[in-house]
């Protein structure tokens, strides 16, 4: 028997073994004395080395060990994820019914007969969400039960950490000891970067006992790059690779690379006859279409699951033989969390895979975080310091407790790790802030919650669900896929650098942006329409930043390189041709005379004078951003336009436009200066909230704020959302919190003001250079900002012919409702089948006119009113009405002169009478490509004219 074991009552010995554990892990064996002992525990281990189990293995020793029955609810178990919560319950139902400990799981979807049956009969372990205990701490029968509460598990405790949700449950648990005295902690977290700061979140001043496993478990890693860059080369090593190892997870980062891959390798797979099944998994899917494919797996029905982020926690899918990783993962915590779910078992030998395309730099960012992954090296995780969005909520929970002052709220808010600096005056400002949006009043000392308050608290969680925007084709009006708000905000300021428009990548296919509707919450899309435009460099949704230290690495090893040194760790995870073709790179780049950039040695590149910039700078992508912003905005104003600017971990491009007025002596000098002051000033956090006041990043954090402190109701109209955000974007308590949000989430404020030390005291050099074109490194940056697959966004080029086909076939598939303008007959017929002269089948008469909305009886209803009222129709209809029968009227005429060509136009997206008359006179291709160019300077100007 392991010596583990006997520190555990024989009960729970004897039904652990029953349930299949043999002999106990290394974290097991380690973590069991020291949760017997009582003192606070933090155990950080990779996925699948019994994490859960050593955490309730001593819990449930305890409970059965007690000289009298337990108490309901003596444990929580709290799980960020509510299929986590699902996944948890099945492992520990039958071993806590064999000991008589009864289990139960209660979250925001737990049916109301479910939540009363709990608090009737609790049970003795409940496992829950964080949002959920904030919910039972406010409910009267649920408080009586968690008085009783002794121990608090915590799982994915890194994920919480940095997060809004993760702060208020850290100050929840203070919030808990009020109520039930104090309680046991321990949390679970398969990678932490910073241990001593996670101990201290998880209770702050006590002791806390660490259980650390560093490392990947056992883990074989290997990196490869596509020698060609093109699909068909990754294809068949992910085929290979499944064929090797049996059953295997691929994962992208996003949820089109997941859909585009899928298919290939589906379509590759069926075109060979290989027999496999292969699906996907991913967020954008249906719940059924997902628990499908995690049974198949369970089962061993599937071969590989081509997947995102969707898969990495510890759902249950059974046996996995290896994990495969397209692309850089960006992060080392994301890479061992992957990995980790290959061979998810005591023993078992990871085999984790990178494979990556022919970019320098996403090779070498690739090499540096499977070393970093095998030594356990993760990046830390930065956290929220007086959030005030969640202080707000919380503070309205401790009113609906009842019993707090401000002062009082403050001692206990205080002794958890967000709220340690917290003062006085930051509680007596936020609750005057509440007292003012109705959520509480103030009673002698204390302060109670209304009746408005109580339903923002219950309403409202650090959750928000940010705005989704479809896709749209443009050319066919088809949703191709979806962004989230934070990607379209980043997209509009980061403007690219190519000239020609902003580019995505949405299911495989290259897209220019036509425009973004914020009210239907809609981007418009087209195909580009040349080879030079569908090789530009274009976003790619859903990014994962890399960390400042990483990136440090990545350029620290591109020194090392050029030097002819290669890092042990980084030689036995690749092969010799990687190593060789990232040093053949490197040797090109120096022979050609340009200077090498490295972290002690920023350099930029002022390349001709149409304003290409290149700032080779190793910030990472937040602290990378934070510079962009700050620089677009100084020279913004210097210029008197706007500069644009896109980043990467490893450099900032910056499109000034053309500024050969601005050379001196054939040299770049004023930008030069203006890049030298600003980056070495020591006034540069000030220029930086000053740059970033001025983004929409700014305004949607605003927003996210009010969403969270429910002044945004749920399903508020933009109009109303955008008049909200400016009334309180300038509120000390909102912007104070916006800033805060923004420097933990999007920006690294923290490397901009090292840099800037750095380069005043000289420890890094700036160097400039101006060159005809871009350096070899440059323009490797411009690829990894780009990712163009060579192959793909070829094939996604639209020939002008085919254009003018698509645009005709879905103008003539639309609907038309024809009201005739005269007797006032009505049908329906599709734009294609109506004759090239047009009249009503009732009563003959030409003046027809079609409408394609859908209050179609509002609009026959004022028809007919107007007709009926004659010359004096404007005298029988309201101001609105009479612009719907006044357009009526003139398509009616259009009809008469034009014929089917005039429904044409006017079933075309944004186009009215007036505007139709424009291309009407137009025939063939060029009717419809005049149509088609309407519809997109309607989509580009529509908020700027529109009422």
């Amino acid at each position: 028997m392991s010596d583990g074991w006997r520190y555990l009552n024989s009960r729970v010995v004897e039904v652990a073994r029953k349930a299949g554990i043999k002999e106990l892990t290394e974290v097991q064996e380690r973590a069991i004395p020291k949760i017997l002992s009582g003192r606070h525990t933090l155990i950080v281990a990779p996925t699948g080395s019994g994490k859960t189990e050593a955490a309730l293995l001593p819990v449930l020793s305890k409970m059965v060990s007690a000289n009298q029955p337990v108490k309901p609810i003596a444990a929580l178990y709290i799980t960020p994820l509510r299929a986590l919560n699902r996944d948890m319950f099945r492992r520990i139902e039958s071993v806590c019914k064999a000991l008589g400990i009864k289990v139960a799981v209660r979250h925001g979807d737990t049916s109301s007969y479910a939540r009363k049956m709990i608090a009737n009969k609790p049970p003795h372990i409940l496992i829950t969400t964080p949002e959920t205990l904030s919910i039972m701490l406010i409910n009267e029968a649920m408080r009586v039960h968690l008085r009783n509460v002794r121990w608090v598990i915590i799982d994915e405790f890194h994920e919480l950490l940095g997060s809004k949700r993760g702060a208020h449950l850290l100050a929840d648990l203070e919030r808990l000891r009020e109520l039930a005295g104090a309680f046991q902690r321990i949390a679970l977290s398969a990678s932490i970067g910073n241990v001593r700061a996670a101990s201290e979140a998880l209770a702050p001043g006590k002791v806390v006992e660490e259980v650390v496993v560093y490392g990947a478990r056992q883990a074989e890693i290997k990196v490869e790059v596509s020698g060609t860059g093109r699909y068909a080369d990754i294809i068949r090593r992910i085929i290979d690779k499944i064929r090797k190892h049996g059953r295997v997870l691929i994962f992208t980062n996003t949820r089109d690379e997941a859909e585009m891959l899928g298919n290939k390798l589906i379509t590759y797979v069926e075109r060979h006859g290989l027999g496999l099944n292969i699906r996907v998994h991913h967020g954008s899917l249906s719940k059924k279409e997902r628990k499908e494919v995690e049974e198949g797996l369970r089962e061993g029905k599937i071969n590989a699951v081509v997947c995102t982020s969707s898969l990495e926690l510890g759902i249950d899918i059974g046996h996995i033989d290896a994990v495969i990783q397209v692309g850089s993962s960006k992060q080392v915590t994301k890479f061992l969390q992957r990995i980790g779910r290959s061979r998810h078992y005591v023993s078992g030998v990871a085999h984790g895979y990178l494979i990556v395309r022919d970019i320098f730099h996403e090779a070498l960012e690739a090499l540096i975080i499977g070393r970093r992954s095998i030594k356990g090296d993760i990046e830390p995780v930065d956290t929220y310091r007086n959030p005030l969005d969640v202080l707000a909520h919380i503070l309205v929970g401790m009113a609906l407790e009842g019993g707090y002052t401000p002062e009082k709220a403050c001692d206990v808010l205080r002794r958890s790790y967000p709220f340690t600096g917290l003062s006085e005056d930051d509680v007596i400002s936020l609750t005057n802030f509440l007292s003012r949006l109705g959520y509480v009043r103030f009673e002698g000392g204390s302060f109670r919650a209304t009746k408005r308050g109580k339903l923002y608290y219950l309403r409202t969680t650090m959750i928000v669900d940010a705005p989704r925007y479809d896709v749209v084709d443009l050319t066919s009006m088809k949703k191709i896929g979806y962004f989230d708000e934070d990607f379209i905000v980043m997209l509009m300021d980061e403007r690219k650098y190519d000239g020609n428009g902003k580019f995505v990548v949405l299911a495989g296919r290259a897209w220019r942006i036509v425009g973004v509707d914020d009210d239907e919450k809609k981007v418009y899309v087209e195909p580009p329409v040349s080879i030079s435009e569908a090789e530009v460099p274009f976003w790619r949704g859903e990014s994962i930043p890399v960390h400042y230290r990483v990136a440090r690495e990545v350029c620290a090893n591109r020194r090392l390189l050029a030097l002819g040194y290669i890092m042990q760790d980084v030689a036995r995870i690749t092969g010799k041709d990687v190593i060789e073709g990232l040093k053949r790179i490197l040797t090109k780049h120096i022979s050609s005379g340009a200077p090498l950039p490295s972290e002690r040695n920023i350099v930029v590149e002022i390349i001709g004078n149409e304003g290409l910039i290149v700032i080779h700078v190793c910030l990472g992508t937040r602290g990378n951003r934070a510079l962009a912003i700050l620089l677009s905005y100084v020279l913004s104003k210097y210029l008197g336009r706007r500069v644009g600017f896109t980043v990467t971990p490893y450099g900032v491009i910056l499109l000034t436009g053309n500024i050969s007025h601005l050379s001196g002596e054939g040299e770049h000098s004023i930008v030069r200066n203006i890049i030298n002051e600003t980056l070495k000033s020591s006034r540069i956090l000030e220029e930086l909230n000053a740059a970033v006041s001025n983004t929409s990043m700014y305004l949607v954090a605003v927003s996210r704020i009010l969403r969270r402190m429910g002044v945004i109701p749920a399903n508020a109209s933009s109009e109303v959302v955008k008049a909200l955000v400016k009334r309180y974007s300038k509120d000390e308590v909102v912007s104070r919190e916006a800033f805060n949000e923004i420097y933990v989430r999007f920006l690294d404020k923290d490397s901009v003001a090292s840099l800037s030390r750095k380069l005043r005291d000289g420890s890094v050099k700036l160097t400039y250079v101006s060159l005809t074109k871009p350096s070899i490194i440059a323009s490797d940056l411009l690829r990894y900002a780009g990712q163009v697959v060579t192959g793909v966004t070829h094939s996604s080029v639209l020939p002008s012919g085919t254009l003018v086909e698509l645009v005709r076939r879905r103008i003539q598939a639309k609907e038309a409702y024809m009201i005739c303008m005269m007797c006032t007959h009505t049908w329906v017929v599709k734009v294609r089948e109506l004759p090239e002269r047009i009249t009503c089948p009732k009563c003959g008469c030409g003046l027809v006119a079609p409408y394609f909305g859908k209050d179609r009886e509002r609009v026959l209803d004022i028809a007919r009113r107007g007709l009926s009222g004659g010359r004096n129709y404007k005298f029988v209809l309201s101001g609105e009405e009479r612009k719907i029968f006044e357009e009526l009227l003139d398509s009616a005429k259009l009809v008469l002169t034009y014929g089917r060509k005039a429904v044409e136009a006017l079933a075309t997206y944004g186009v009215g009478p007036s505007t139709a008359k424009r291309v009407l006179g137009k025939d063939g291709s060029d009717f419809y490509m005049g149509l088609y160019d309407l519809e997109r300077n309607f989509i580009r100007t529509r908020r700027f004219w529109k009422s």
